[in-house]
Protein backbone atom coordinates (compact mmCIF):
# COMPACT_ATOMS: atom_id res chain seq x y z
CA UNK A 1 0.00 0.00 0.00
CA UNK A 2 1.00 3.49 -1.28
CA UNK A 3 -0.13 6.75 0.29
CA UNK A 4 0.34 10.78 -0.68
CA UNK A 5 -1.14 13.64 0.99
CA UNK A 6 -2.46 15.59 -1.77
CA UNK A 7 -3.63 18.50 0.38
CA UNK A 8 -2.47 18.87 4.48
CA UNK A 9 -3.98 22.35 5.42
CA UNK A 10 -6.91 23.10 6.99
CA UNK A 11 -9.41 25.01 7.38
CA UNK A 12 -7.81 27.00 4.31
CA UNK A 13 -4.84 26.40 2.27
CA UNK A 14 -1.39 27.58 2.54
CA UNK A 15 -0.17 29.99 -0.38
CA UNK A 16 0.50 27.08 -3.01
CA UNK A 17 -0.88 24.11 -1.04
CA UNK A 18 -4.62 22.59 -0.76
CA UNK A 19 -6.92 21.69 2.07
CA UNK A 20 -7.72 18.31 3.41
CA UNK A 21 -7.06 15.49 0.92
CA UNK A 22 -5.48 12.04 0.95
CA UNK A 23 -5.12 9.19 -1.62
CA UNK A 24 -4.00 5.82 -0.60
CA UNK A 25 -2.69 3.28 -3.92
CA UNK A 26 -3.17 -0.54 -4.05
CA UNK A 27 -3.31 -3.11 -6.60
CA UNK A 28 -3.73 -0.60 -9.42
CA UNK A 29 -6.87 0.81 -7.42
CA UNK A 30 -6.63 4.97 -5.84
CA UNK A 31 -8.89 5.33 -2.95
CA UNK A 32 -9.20 9.94 -2.38
CA UNK A 33 -10.07 10.57 1.67
CA UNK A 34 -11.16 13.96 1.49
CA UNK A 35 -11.17 16.44 -1.40
CA UNK A 36 -10.41 20.36 -0.33
CA UNK A 37 -9.72 23.10 -2.08
CA UNK A 38 -7.19 22.16 -4.55
CA UNK A 39 -7.28 18.39 -4.27
CA UNK A 40 -8.52 17.44 -7.50
CA UNK A 41 -6.20 19.04 -9.83
CA UNK A 42 -3.59 17.06 -7.42
CA UNK A 43 -5.21 14.05 -7.48
CA UNK A 44 -5.06 14.14 -11.08
CA UNK A 45 -1.07 14.70 -11.25
CA UNK A 46 -0.98 11.97 -9.20
CA UNK A 47 -2.11 9.02 -10.62
CA UNK A 48 -0.85 6.78 -13.60
CA UNK A 49 -2.16 4.15 -14.49
CA UNK A 50 -3.94 3.85 -11.27
CA UNK A 51 -8.02 3.84 -11.64
CA UNK A 52 -9.87 5.56 -8.38
CA UNK A 53 -12.24 3.23 -7.23
CA UNK A 54 -14.00 5.60 -4.54
CA UNK A 55 -13.62 8.71 -1.97
CA UNK A 56 -14.70 8.70 1.36
CA UNK A 57 -15.92 12.43 3.13
CA UNK A 58 -15.12 12.13 6.53
CA UNK A 59 -17.79 14.89 7.14
CA UNK A 60 -18.96 18.08 5.18
CA UNK A 61 -17.03 21.17 6.09
CA UNK A 62 -15.89 22.83 2.84
CA UNK A 63 -12.03 22.41 3.38
CA UNK A 64 -12.74 18.61 3.31
CA UNK A 65 -15.26 18.22 0.57
CA UNK A 66 -15.07 21.06 -1.77
CA UNK A 67 -13.14 19.81 -4.41
CA UNK A 68 -15.67 16.91 -4.53
CA UNK A 69 -17.84 19.03 -6.53
CA UNK A 70 -15.27 19.94 -9.23
CA UNK A 71 -14.40 16.46 -9.72
CA UNK A 72 -17.99 15.49 -10.26
CA UNK A 73 -17.98 17.58 -13.12
CA UNK A 74 -14.96 15.77 -14.44
CA UNK A 75 -16.88 12.20 -13.90
CA UNK A 76 -19.92 13.41 -15.57
CA UNK A 77 -17.46 13.61 -18.84
CA UNK A 78 -15.25 10.89 -18.12
CA UNK A 79 -16.45 8.52 -16.20
CA UNK A 80 -18.32 4.87 -17.62
CA UNK A 81 -20.57 4.61 -14.18
CA UNK A 82 -21.36 6.66 -11.05
CA UNK A 83 -17.88 6.50 -8.55
CA UNK A 84 -18.21 5.00 -4.79
CA UNK A 85 -19.16 7.76 -2.38
CA UNK A 86 -18.75 7.42 0.96
CA UNK A 87 -20.02 10.61 3.42
CA UNK A 88 -22.68 11.58 5.93
CA UNK A 89 -25.61 12.46 5.28
CA UNK A 90 -25.74 15.89 7.50
CA UNK A 91 -26.14 18.37 6.40
CA UNK A 92 -28.35 17.36 4.07
CA UNK A 93 -28.34 20.00 2.42
CA UNK A 94 -24.74 19.42 1.29
CA UNK A 95 -24.98 15.74 0.81
CA UNK A 96 -27.48 16.18 -1.07
CA UNK A 97 -25.76 18.85 -3.71
CA UNK A 98 -23.17 16.15 -3.88
CA UNK A 99 -25.96 13.17 -4.66
CA UNK A 100 -27.84 15.23 -7.24
CA UNK A 101 -24.45 15.84 -9.75
CA UNK A 102 -25.53 12.33 -10.38
CA UNK A 103 -21.53 11.37 -10.82
CA UNK A 104 -21.74 9.41 -7.24
CA UNK A 105 -22.90 5.83 -6.35
CA UNK A 106 -24.01 7.01 -3.10
CA UNK A 107 -23.61 5.52 0.65
CA UNK A 108 -24.54 7.01 3.58
CA UNK A 109 -21.63 6.26 6.52
CA UNK A 110 -24.58 6.59 9.45
CA UNK A 111 -25.66 3.62 7.87
CA UNK A 112 -22.18 1.45 7.71
CA UNK A 113 -19.63 -0.47 9.68
CA UNK A 114 -17.43 -1.25 6.83
CA UNK A 115 -17.81 -1.22 3.31
CA UNK A 116 -15.76 -3.08 0.03
CA UNK A 117 -14.20 -0.28 -2.28
CA UNK A 118 -11.80 -1.99 -4.72
CA UNK A 119 -9.26 -3.86 -3.32
CA UNK A 120 -10.02 -1.77 0.35
CA UNK A 121 -12.08 -2.92 3.37
CA UNK A 122 -13.47 0.60 4.84
CA UNK A 123 -14.27 0.50 8.40
CA UNK A 124 -15.86 3.49 10.14
CA UNK A 125 -16.35 5.03 13.35
CA UNK A 126 -18.19 8.50 14.45
CA UNK A 127 -15.99 11.55 15.19
CA UNK A 128 -17.02 13.83 17.95
CA UNK A 129 -16.74 17.51 15.85
CA UNK A 130 -19.19 20.35 15.28
CA UNK A 131 -20.79 18.31 12.24
CA UNK A 132 -21.21 14.69 11.95
CA UNK A 133 -18.48 12.71 10.84
CA UNK A 134 -17.04 9.67 10.63
CA UNK A 135 -13.24 8.36 10.25
CA UNK A 136 -11.97 5.86 8.01
CA UNK A 137 -9.95 2.74 8.76
CA UNK A 138 -8.11 1.53 5.71
CA UNK A 139 -7.47 -1.94 5.35
CA UNK A 140 -5.63 -3.78 2.30
CA UNK A 141 -2.22 -5.24 3.04
CA UNK A 142 -1.14 -2.59 5.63
CA UNK A 143 -3.89 -0.46 7.86
CA UNK A 144 -4.16 3.24 7.73
CA UNK A 145 -6.48 4.68 10.59
CA UNK A 146 -7.47 7.99 8.91
CA UNK A 147 -9.78 10.37 11.96
CA UNK A 148 -10.67 13.19 9.85
CA UNK A 149 -11.69 15.71 12.47
CA UNK A 150 -11.88 14.92 15.92
CA UNK A 151 -10.98 15.27 19.73
CA UNK A 152 -9.84 12.05 21.11
CA UNK A 153 -12.44 9.71 21.77
CA UNK A 154 -11.70 5.97 23.48
CA UNK A 155 -13.88 5.09 20.08
CA UNK A 156 -11.32 6.23 17.98
CA UNK A 157 -8.75 5.02 20.24
CA UNK A 158 -9.97 1.02 20.30
CA UNK A 159 -11.27 1.59 16.15
CA UNK A 160 -7.30 2.94 15.72
CA UNK A 161 -5.87 -0.35 17.12
CA UNK A 162 -2.51 -1.37 15.92
CA UNK A 163 -2.70 0.23 12.41
CA UNK A 164 0.58 0.62 10.40
CA UNK A 165 -0.31 4.30 10.38
CA UNK A 166 -2.45 6.97 12.43
CA UNK A 167 -2.84 9.65 9.98
CA UNK A 168 -4.91 12.26 12.69
CA UNK A 169 -6.04 15.72 12.11
CA UNK A 170 -4.32 17.70 15.17
CA UNK A 171 -3.64 21.44 14.07
CA UNK A 172 -2.88 22.23 17.89
CA UNK A 173 -0.04 22.25 20.45
CA UNK A 174 -1.65 22.44 24.28
CA UNK A 175 -0.10 25.82 24.26
CA UNK A 176 -2.39 27.46 21.50
CA UNK A 177 -5.38 25.22 21.19
CA UNK A 178 -8.46 27.53 21.78
CA UNK A 179 -11.10 26.47 24.47
CA UNK A 180 -13.42 24.34 23.58
CA UNK A 181 -11.54 23.35 20.37
CA UNK A 182 -13.35 20.70 17.71
CA UNK A 183 -9.20 19.35 17.29
CA UNK A 184 -7.17 17.16 18.45
CA UNK A 185 -3.96 18.91 19.58
CA UNK A 186 -0.35 16.86 18.57
CA UNK A 187 -0.01 15.78 21.97
CA UNK A 188 -3.57 14.35 22.12
CA UNK A 189 -2.84 12.53 18.71
CA UNK A 190 0.32 11.15 20.19
CA UNK A 191 -1.40 9.94 23.15
CA UNK A 192 -3.93 8.17 21.33
CA UNK A 193 -1.29 6.58 18.89
CA UNK A 194 0.70 5.55 21.57
CA UNK A 195 -2.50 3.70 23.33
CA UNK A 196 -3.66 2.24 20.09
CA UNK A 197 -0.67 0.55 19.69
CA UNK A 198 0.22 2.11 15.98
CA UNK A 199 3.30 2.03 14.17
CA UNK A 200 3.11 5.35 13.24
CA UNK A 201 1.69 9.11 13.74
CA UNK A 202 1.36 11.42 10.78
CA UNK A 203 -0.40 14.40 11.63
CA UNK A 204 -2.51 16.58 9.03
CA UNK A 205 -4.71 19.56 8.97
CA UNK A 206 -2.35 22.09 9.57
CA UNK A 207 -3.17 25.69 9.95
CA UNK A 208 -1.60 27.75 7.45
CA UNK A 209 1.63 29.92 9.33
CA UNK A 210 1.98 27.55 12.25
CA UNK A 211 4.85 26.64 14.18
CA UNK A 212 5.38 22.69 12.29
CA UNK A 213 8.46 22.50 14.59
CA UNK A 214 6.24 23.01 17.85
CA UNK A 215 3.78 20.48 16.77
CA UNK A 216 6.16 17.63 15.76
CA UNK A 217 8.14 18.60 19.08
CA UNK A 218 4.98 18.29 20.95
CA UNK A 219 4.05 14.61 19.39
CA UNK A 220 7.28 12.87 20.10
CA UNK A 221 7.68 13.69 23.34
CA UNK A 222 4.40 11.05 23.58
CA UNK A 223 5.28 8.87 20.55
CA UNK A 224 8.58 8.97 19.06
CA UNK A 225 7.26 7.75 15.50
CA UNK A 226 5.88 10.90 14.29
CA UNK A 227 5.63 13.35 12.08
CA UNK A 228 4.17 15.96 10.19
CA UNK A 229 2.62 14.80 6.35
CA UNK A 230 4.26 16.66 3.58
CA UNK A 231 2.25 17.25 0.43
CA UNK A 232 2.75 15.45 -3.10
CA UNK A 233 5.34 12.65 -1.36
CA UNK A 234 4.27 9.46 -2.31
CA UNK A 235 5.00 6.90 -0.03
CA UNK A 236 4.98 3.21 1.22
CA UNK A 237 3.31 2.37 4.24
Amino acid sequence: MQYCCLGKYGPYPAAGGASSGHAVFQDGAALVLDMGCGVCGRLLSVLEKQKVCGVVLTHLHPDHYSDALVYAQLLAKCAEKPLPLYLPKAPVRVSSLLADTGAFEVHYTEELDKAACGPFTLRFAPTVHPLPGYAVRVEGGKTLAYTGDSVPTAALRAWAQNADVLLCDAPFTEQNVPSPSPHMTAGQAAEMAQKAGVKNLWISHIVPGSDETALLAEAKEKFENSEIVEEMNIKNL
